[in-house]
């Protein structure tokens, strides 16, 4: 019996000592980070094209410094481009992109030139909260960590501030909602919707990414833009709690998207014209045969860039791309070579350019129809003209 006492006294004794460490331990943990503040930083759009979709950042400001080193910037956002390699990677999906340290002063004078606005949002964190995060901070920010594989969708500075901060909030952790329930949106609306001042920009990369980007996007996804992450974090509850403070604006937004003509559309219209006009007139017959050469090389040209991004780039939205049923690569050598079959390729080509246009009613893939369906009807009357005219050749008695 004595045994039995002595025994649950040593065990009572035991668990107060670690109860009494893990007091000291969440005591010294407030103590050095209580006077930390970190909070999510929000950037508008810009004019360059790496600032379409805007920025996002983490600020941290510790009261107990003093001068510049007193309020900080992690940001993720950091990229080397002026090693001439710039296209060459962001093309193939290699672009490098690194955590950068720099003092809020220096990182908010660029906002302030160029008028884009900026937003913050802090992050009610407990102490220990406060420490994992700012560990993991200074741990992705050694030298040996801070660079990261960019990818604009999937891996750029907005998903890895969202990881972080689930990361640190652990379960019990969720963001609110970035649509009204209900509400389905796949990639490619999201992005058109960043591109609605760039239409070269996004009707090139209409063409160029596949049918991936017409997938329905979850709640997590599309925080790989800033605005949606602000949303997001704005509703954001830690086992039920709020755990993000009111949106505070540091500056106004003036940068003005001025409304653009949508070139692309024009031009596609006027190759149409340009074709249907030289195939039709015999006063234009050298149009004609002009456009006839320049219209299959186009869409081959086409062809060959949607092969490049599917099998020779990282991007993963490239992949499966049926924009490659109109845009046939061959089409580069269609009117410098003749061959028994050209009728029946032509034929072909004509029935190829009806699938995408099914696709894209059936939301399987959407192409830019406004502005690529004018080159399509002046590639389907080349078609027509070369089957037409290798018909004829077939059949020369008949056309006597």
């Amino acid at each position: 019996m004595v045994r039995h006492i002595a025994f649950c006294c040593i065990l009572f004794f035991i668990s107060q000592q670690a109860f009494a460490r893990q007091d000291s331990l969440d005591l010294a943990s407030s103590a050095r980070h209580g006077h930390v503040r970190v909070s999510l930083i929000t950037c508008g759009m810009g004019y360059e094209e790496w600032q379409t979709f805007g920025h996002t950042t983490l600020r941290v400001i510790d009261s107990e410094k003093t001068g510049i080193h007193r309020d900080i910037v992690y940001n993720y956002g950091t990229f080397d481009g002026f090693d001439g390699n710039f296209e060459l990677q962001f093309l193939t999906g290699t672009m490098t992109y690194f955590l950068d340290v720099v003092y809020f002063n220096n990182f908010i004078r660029e906002y302030e030139q160029t008028g884009r606005g900026v937003i913050e949002q802090e992050i009610l964190l407990t102490p220990g909260q406060k420490e994992h995060l700012i560990s993991r901070l200074e741990e992705n920010a050694l030298l040996k960590n801070r660079s990261y594989r960019y990818d604009v969708f999937y891996n750029n500075c907005c998903t890895k501030v969202r990881d972080l901060i689930e990361e640190t909030f652990g379960p019990g952790f969720a963001f609110g909602p970035a649509f009204p329930p209900n509400m389905q949106v796949s990639l490619r609306t999201a992005y058109c919707e960043y591109y609605k001042g760039r239409p070269w920009e996004r009707t090139g990369l209409n063409i160029v990414i596949g049918s991936p980007a017409d997938t329905i996007i979850s709640n997590h996804s599309i925080m790989f833009i800033p605005d949606f992450l602000s949303k997001c974090a704005a509703e954001a509850t830690f086992n039920g709690k709020k755990v993000f403070g009111n949106k505070i604006t540091i500056l106004e937004d003036h940068v003005n998207q001025p409304a653009v003509v949508d070139a692309p559309f024009l031009l596609t219209c006027f190759i149409a014209l340009l074709t249907i006009a030289g195939l039709s007139l015999p006063r234009l017959r050298i149009l004609g045969s002009v456009m006839s050469v320049l219209v299959p090389v186009i869409s081959g040209v086409f062809g060959c860039l949607i092969l490049f991004f599917w099998f020779f780039s990282n991007h993963a939205c490239a992949k499966y791309n049926f924009n490659i049923l109109w845009a046939l690569p061959t089409n580069m050598l269609l009117p410098f070579i003749k061959f028994k079959w050209k009728r029946h390729y032509a034929l072909a080509g004509m029935c190829l350019i009806f699938i995408p246009l099914l696709m894209s009613i059936l939301k399987v893939q959407v192409i830019p129809l406004y502005e690529l369906g004018p080159f399509l009807l002046a590639l389907l009357c080349v078609y027509g003209n070369i089957y037409r005219r290798s018909k004829a050749n077939v059949y020369p008695a008949i056309n006597k």
